[in-house]
């Protein structure tokens, strides 16, 4: 078990923008798949630390922090 595992280690991946929220106010990595959502009106979202358009550029993103980038 990985002891130095912490919420800012983890990311939250969902389709809909707004899904990501709850995640983030505890510290997490935000990252949206981009879909034909939108927050409800009067919604406030904050922006996610990832924007994809599919797994496969999350894929990229983990490989790439695990290379150290």
């Amino acid at each position: 078990m990985n002891e130095d595992l912490n919420f800012s280690n983890v990311i939250y991946c969902a389709g809909p923008p707004w899904d990501v929220q709850g995640a983030m106010a505890l510290g997490m990595k935000g990252c949206w798949i981009r879909r034909p959502t939108r927050p409800a009106a009067g919604t406030q979202v904050k922006t996610p630390d990832y924007t994809v358009s599919d797994l496969h550029e999350l894929t990229r993103i983990v490989e790439n922090h695990l290379e150290g980038g």
